[in-house]
């Protein structure tokens, strides 16, 4: 639990902190465009055949995670949405 708790703090919350602070500093100074990057397995599950014979894995934390910023970066789009702000995912 201290591991999901600490990696979802620091990916995903770490993400919505970054946001709400430049935001901030867009809406204060009247315009500016925000990028988010996330990964494709944040819309689709994981082939974990691609991780067979590696020593690299698909976590669910991952996934999650990403799917989070999609979803937050939809979110600040929808929201600052006519505010002179773009967001794009």
């Amino acid at each position: 639990m201290e591991d999901l708790q600490e990696n979802l703090k620091l990916q995903l919350g770490g993400a919505i902190i970054l946001s709400q602070l430049m935001m901030k500093h867009f809406v204060a100074q009247g315009h500016g465009n925000f990028i988010h990057l996330s990964s494709i397995m944040g819309v689709v599950a994981p082939k974990f055949e691609n991780y067979e014979g590696t020593s690299m894995t698909s976590t669910i934390e991952y996934s999650a995670v990403k799917s989070g910023i999609i979803s937050m970066t939809s979110w600040l789009a929808k929201y600052y949405k006519n505010k002179t702000l773009q967001v794009t995912q």
